[in-house]
């Protein structure tokens, strides 16, 4: 029976104008292993999202997709969470507990699995993948090799009858990476679960697979044999031959299709004996490093750093030196301290014994211009990413440096052409594939032109043919006496392009040699060539060096077509110049400086710490003024004019009409409400107080649960909701020594806003029932969860009847007036309700008098969180609701 039967899929990412799958077919049989590859940005990690469907992105699909004979999307939530496993590149982003067993029975208790079902499974699962010497410890304990094992461990504790892995190795040493694919083809052989694996380091994938497609641009170019995929990819010509495994290509070159074709580095071995008896093999070429400055631009003296007074060292007396224009390839296993040293360099962290110095001098003494010259590629790419856009994001790296128009759009050009950005330049950083997203942050860290490039494993994700351009990049760098130091668990890239390599064990360095010495003597951390050509060819590491030595014919790499595009050497621009510094007026300094020491001052005073001069001694207008007065200030020394253009705010919220179901909710519910008090008021006696309350709260909730469920929303909108919930609970709680200085009704209205008023409603009833667990429950907690989720219902259908503007001063206003006559009123007849006062006029006017000053507070204090967090809040739930679909309703 086959697993997946996949047929024309088609599919495009919404606001882009192509399709990045194209009528892809093919068909998956049970029980086979299946790769994958292609190169970055061809839609690997598209294609294998659609196969499970939560996971699936949004955007314009065609074309139908078949599990285990059946229309995917038809198998319930339980079939696809329990038959499909998925494994993704970090596994630091799908674990979930805290706990190796707890992340082991996590899956199992979402199933509903019975208690004793998931002590068995746990632990044998726990006895399969060796997990037995960590059942006990805390996730934060284990390497990144453990913590991928143990991600793939918990999913196949559901027994999935079918495992899809993205690029699951990719941040993992050569040593964990080994391990891991053992474990993958370990579940494939002895229990028949069918694997689907992304990979671009193909050498020991291959030899596991049954057969192997070859994507790019988002077609199938192969669908055979690993054997016969080479042949394939060389008739058409194809970039993807580059990233074969090596004994595949060193026979390409060298046998020219005479015999069979090897996989297997022992297959590889095995030809190349043969090859060997029946051929003079040429001597080795000399290793040619190129030249560098002799003067010292990197080095660490005698460093030793742990990151907390009571945790062990991670470096451990490091040493090292990396000279001007020199490139510098540091190797070794998760946890060897290859970051910290990094972090070191450019400053991040500080060692506890030892000296850092740059350039001659001690990195603490060296001016924070001068700390520039040194750019860092992070190990997660998207930490560099803080626009909207690419092109958005590299012309950020200006801001605030004088430098003439034509220079820096001949700049931009010439990363974008460099690092071939070219069609992702309007893309949404965030949702560029993993190779894609390393080429964007090289570019802008090459806009900086420092003197000393980190990179924390460039090649990660990135195919064959980008790596070659990045050395050639790195090369044009080291030229123009550019220092790199590079981490990388890539051996193959390492062998090839670095000018000297180093091991790192236990915190300090091992071993330093250049590529060839450096890995023809080692056994494990060597290249898939070398270990082909071991006692055969003296000192081969690398594909290039078998094929001389068999063919007499030194490769000829050209030089690359944009590296002279990128100009090192003109002029220098990191320095900001104060001219072109976009700054604060003078005014708006100190008016900025006056105003927050008042409104610390008025904390102090309002938290009751001065003993003469504290709340209970001041009227309540003056308690008022002390707080109010310092956070206008405050907003008008930094706020600034709405960013947001008008046009853009009006696409967003295109005239449409309120379902009657919701109508039909709203009005029961003030109907209702009211009625219900009056009721209970009356004829109760006032008794009864908290079974109104209970009233209360099931007639506001239950009309909007059932219009909220009968829509039924997707569960990435439950979790935007639980989050924005969340966050009002947390804000609540921050500013709970504030009296009526929350930021809650704020939070609420742009749940409204953003998501529609069913949504507004339910972060502001649920965020008042939750955040009341922590400060005491009662008969108040139905009419605060009432009154604010009436607020973010009421925002949500006056945006969408263009009513009410996301703009900074009709959404203040409009906070202010929602908090103090909606909110303000019904908790101050609620008080009343809940001191059994007679319910007439005076006493109704008399609670309103009451609470009036503190409602103004309130009211004030919701104006200063929509003036300052609501406009780039909603940017990043317009980001939300774009990419996952999640419409406001």
């Amino acid at each position: 029976m086959e697993a997946f039967k996949v047929s024309n899929l088609t599919f495009r990412y919404p606001e882009t104008g192509e399709d990045v799958l194209k009528n892809v077919s093919f068909s998956v049989k049970n029980g086979e292993f299946i790769t994958l590859c292609g190169p970055s940005g061809c839609g690997k990690s598209t294609l294998l999202r659609h196969l499970k469907p939560t996971l699936a992105p949004l955007g314009v699909k065609s074309g139908e997709i078949f599990f285990e004979n059946e229309d995917i999307s038809s198998l319930s939530q339980r079939d696809l969470s329990q038959k499909i496993g998925f494994v993704m590149q970090s596994p630091d982003n799908q674990i979930v507990t805290d706990k190796v067993w707890h992340e082991l029975a996590f899956g199992l208790e979402s199933l509903g699995c019975d208690n004793a079902t998931i002590r068995r499974r746990v632990a044998e699962t726990a006895d399969f993948f060796g997990l037995e010497s960590v059942f006990d410890r805390s996730v934060s304990e284990l390497s990144g090799g453990q913590k991928q094992i143990l991600n793939l461990a918990s999913i196949m504790a559901m027994q999935p009858s079918v495992l899809i892995l993205d690029e699951p190795t990719s941040q993992l040493d050569p040593i964990a990476s080994s391990e891991f694919l053992a474990c993958v083809s370990k579940i494939n052989r002895e229990l028949g679960t069918t694997v689907i694996i992304t990979e671009h380091r193909l050498d020991e994938i291959f030899p596991l697979s049954d057969r192997v497609l070859v994507l790019e641009n988002g077609e199938i170019v192969s669908d055979d044999t690993p054997e016969n995929t080479g042949r394939n990819l060389k008739k058409i010509n194809s970039k993807t031959f580059l990233s074969l495994p090596s004994p595949m290509q060193i026979w390409d070159r060298v046998d020219l299709g005479n015999s069979d074709c090897p996989v297997t580095v022992a297959q590889g071995r095995e030809w190349l004996e043969k090859y060997s008896q029946s051929h003079t093999l040429y001597p080795l070429y000399d290793e040619k490093i190129p030249e560098h400055k002799e003067s010292v631009a990197v080095e660490l003296k005698d460093v030793w750093l742990r990151y907390e007074k009571t945790s062990p060292d991670v470096l451990k007396g490091l040493s090292f030196r990396a000279f001007e224009g020199e490139f510098v390839a540091i190797l070794g296993g998760n946890g060897a301290g290859k970051t910290t040293a990094l972090s070191l360099i450019n400053g991040l962290n500080s060692p506890y014994r030892g000296e850092v110095r740059l350039f001659g001098k001690n990195v603490n003494d060296i001016k924070q211009s001068d700390l520039l010259k040194v750019a860092a590629l992070p190990q997660n790419p998207q930490s560099l990413f803080v626009k909207k856009t690419v092109v958005e994001d590299l012309e950020e790296i200006f801001s605030g440096v004088k430098i003439k128009t034509e220079e820096k759009e001949k700049l931009i050009g010439s990363v974008v052409t460099l690092c071939r950005l070219e069609k992702l330049l309007k893309r949404h950083p965030y949702d560029l594939s993993g190779g894609e997203h390393q080429r964007a942050a090289l570019a802008k860290v090459l806009l900086s032109r420092p003197k000393i490039l980190l990179l924390d494993e460039p090649t990660k994700g990135i195919d064959a043919e980008f790596k070659e351009v990045l050395a050639d990049i790195i090369n044009t760098l080291t030229q123009s006496g550019v220092t790199v130091v590079m981490v990388s668990h890539d051996v193959e890239f390492c062998a090839k392009y670095p000018h000297r390599c180093m091991m790192f064990f236990g915190g300090d360095v091992v071993s330093q040699a250049t590529p060839r010495s450096f890995f023809a003597s080692n056994s494990f951390y060597a290249t898939s060539a070398n270990r082909i050509s071991r006692s055969i060819i003296e000192n081969a590491v690398t594909a290039e060096d078998v094929i001389y030595c068999c063919t007499g014919k030194k490769e000829q790499r050209p030089p690359s077509a944009h590296t002279d595009l990128y100009d090192y050497n003109s002029e220098d621009f990191t320095k900001p110049q104060k001219k072109e510094m976009q700054k604060l007026p003078l005014w708006k300094k100190l008016l900025g400086v006056f105003s927050a020491i008042a409104f610390v001052i008025s904390l102090i005073i309002n938290l009751d710490y001065l003993p003469d001069l504290n709340s209970k001694n001041l009227p309540t207008w003056v308690n008022f003024l002390i707080v109010a007065i310092p956070v206008v200030l405050l907003m008008v020394s930094f706020g600034s004019k709405s960013k947001r253009p008008l046009d853009e705010v009006r696409v967003d919220r295109r005239k449409q009409k309120i379902p009657k179901r919701t109508v039909a909710a709203a009005v029961m519910i003030l109907l209702a409400v009211p009625l219900t008090i009056f009721v209970g008021v009356t004829y109760f006696e006032d008794k009864k107080y908290l079974f109104i309350s209970l009233l209360v709260m099931l007639e506001c909730m239950l009309p909007f649960f059932l219009v909220f469920e009968g829509r039924k929303p997707q569960a990435r909108e439950l979790v935007i909701i639980a989050v924005l919930c969340a966050i009002a609970v947390v804000g609540r709680t921050a500013f709970y020594f504030l009296p009526q200085f929350k930021p809650v009704i704020a939070i609420v209205i742009i749940s409204g806003i953003a998501f529609g008023g069913e949504s507004g409603f339910l972060v502001g009833s649920l965020t008042m029932l939750l955040s009341n667990i922590m400060f005491g429950q009662g008969p108040w907690t139905p009419w605060q969860m009432f009154a604010s989720g009436i607020i973010g219902f009421l925002a949500g259908v006056l945006f969408r009847k263009r009513l009410l503007s996301r703009s900074r001063i009709p959404l203040c206003v409009f906070g202010f007036v929602a908090t103090v006559v909606i909110y303000g009123v019904i908790m101050n007849i609620s008080s009343a309700v809940m001191a059994h006062a007679p319910m007439n006029f005076e006493t109704i006017t008399t609670y309103l008098a009451l609470g009036f000053p503190f409602d103004i507070v309130h009211g004030l204090s919701t104006v200063a969180f929509l003036f300052f967090g609501a406009e780039p809040i909603l940017e990043k739930l317009d980001r939300v609701k774009t990419k996952y679909g999640l419409l406001s309703v």
